[in-house]
């Protein structure tokens, strides 16, 4: 073989390395912002998912409880609407913009995710369980605190406030539970992380279960 064949596909197999090895952490990032490393990929261990009869935004294992998943979750939810800036007529500068976000006495609803927000932040300073507790309390639910890819969903970098405070208009700085646990599972429950988003930063961040936030509550349409 040539010296000079040798040196090209030398200098291609580089190539490609650095490719694969810069393109590596980009993509385990988003997966952690998107809320898709909670899970184990790849199919049902028992069987065909099916969706539950419960909110339309998750989708389960038929072969197991439906509140729980094979780590001990509670409940699994997997995202399954619609990519924004999916819907309506493309504007001047091509791009198409999804439906705004509607507001309806003390409720937001996204037509994207078909999701149902309180325009309020739940009164108080509450640890991770006590979050999901006042949810649970309110009028008019069921109500409970988000999963991390559902809150997600609320974050507009297009903002400065990170949030549509249009229709949240109590929002502020704050950190907002969300009731996705930190993997892997800490071996005593005391000692969990869940992940929370800051609308201070735009960050997802992630705090201690005894840590105190405030709480934002939704239910399925």
């Amino acid at each position: 073989m040539a010296r000079s064949e040798l040196s090209s596909r030398r200098f291609l197999r580089g190539v490609l390395g650095a490719t694969f090895f810069f393109a590596l952490p980009i993509v385990v990032a988003c997966n952690s912002i998107l809320g898709l490393s909670d899970f184990d990929k790849g199919p049902c261990p028992g069987g065909p998912c099916v969706v539950d009869s419960g909110p339309p935004d998750q989708m389960v294992d038929a072969a197991v409880d439906v509140r729980v998943d094979a780590k001990g979750a509670d409940p699994v939810s997997w995202a399954k609407w619609p990519m924004p800036n999916y819907f309506g007529d493309a504007g001047a500068d091509g791009q198409v913009s999804s439906p705004p976000l509607v507001l309806l006495g003390e409720t937001v609803t996204d037509p994207t995710t078909k999701l149902v927000w309180r325009s309020k932040i739940a009164v108080g300073d509450p640890t991770a369980a006590e979050a999901e507790g006042l949810c649970q309390a309110l009028p008019n639910g069921p109500w409970r605190a988000p999963k991390r890819i559902e809150l997600v969903t609320l974050l507009d970098y297009a903002r400065k406030s990170f949030i549509d405070t249009t229709k949240f208009s109590d929002m502020k700085n704050y950190k907002v539970w969300t009731t996705s646990e930190v993997r892997p599972l800490a071996p005593v429950k005391a000692d969990q992380r869940y992940w929370i988003v800051d609308f201070g930063s735009g960050a997802v961040d992630t705090l201690g279960a005894n840590d105190v936030a405030k709480a934002l509550c939704v239910r399925a349409k």
